[in-house]
């Protein structure tokens, strides 16, 4: 008991006091600024998520792989009262260049062969009919096909690809 009250007891300086304080200040603060200057959180505020379970993300701006099945966020194409440039959406990378992706007469979207989702619920919000989303192609060097995993998501079968330049980078669910 006596080493503690020496230990608790102890009369320090105030410059020693100051010193140590701004060390440790320091180091908080510059090691926050690290983490900010290459990470960032995302909030999905809607009322339908496009990730089922999540609505927090942690996003590193500093890997830029493009692996599929992994989320990403980007910042989507401008959409008129949708979408502004902004907006900032997390979704899976379903398609890379080179990849075919076709939306049938079934509304089934397939990449490679491989469904990756059904409807189009969202046509009319843009004011097309689900026919004119039908149709098959390549993707380009530069083109990216999202998808989130909830059947409502608003995605790459309703606005297109995305360009790499757009990405913002890998993101992490949180909770």
């Amino acid at each position: 008991m006596r080493r503690f009250d020496r230990i608790v007891n102890k009369k320090e300086s105030w410059g020693r006091f100051t010193v140590k304080m701004a060390l440790t200040t320091a180091l908080i603060v510059g090691s926050g600024a690290m983490f900010f200057s290459r990470f960032t959180f995302a909030y999905d505020p809607q009322q339908v998520i496009s990730i089922k379970g999540y609505s927090f993300y942690l996003i590193d701006r500093g890997d830029k792989s493009m692996e599929k099945g992994k989320l990403y966020a980007f910042h989507p194409k401008v959409i008129p009262g949708i979408y502004t440039p902004e907006h900032r959406l997390v979704k899976y990378l379903r398609g890379v260049p080179s990849d075919q992706v076709e939306i049938n007469l079934k509304e089934q979207v397939k990449v490679n062969g491989e469904i990756v989702a059904v409807g189009l619920v969202h046509a009319d919000k843009l004011g097309r009919s689900r026919s004119s989303f039908i149709g098959k192609g390549t993707l380009g060097p530069n083109a990216y096909w999202f998808m989130g995993d909830a059947p409502l998501s608003f995605d790459s079968r309703y606005w297109g690809t995305v360009t790499k330049e757009q990405i913002i980078g890998r993101s992490y669910p949180l909770f």
